[in-house]
């Protein structure tokens, strides 16, 4: 009944409309026809999830620059 109101909405619309728009009105429902997509395709692929637990506890400043080059850097600089 819905789809006959919508249809029967449209039909007087385009009744009234000039040719040119016409064409319009064809192309735009040949684009929304080529655009349906089925519902499982619109679905987002789940995140994946790393496990971390394997890593351990890092230690409060184990990444900085002292702690990783040690003197290293600070000959090879001078």
């Amino acid at each position: 009944m819905l789809a006959q109101t919508a249809q029967q909405r449209i039909l007087n619309i385009l009744k009234e409309l000039p040719p040119d728009k016409l064409d319009e009105v064809v192309d735009f429902a040949e684009y929304l026809k080529t655009k349906e997509i089925p519902v499982k395709a619109k679905k987002k692929p789940h995140h994946v999830t790393i496990p971390t637990f394997h890593l351990g506890r890092i230690e409060k400043g184990a990444f900085e620059r002292g702690a990783l080059y040690g003197e290293y850097l600070d000959r090879k600089l001078d």
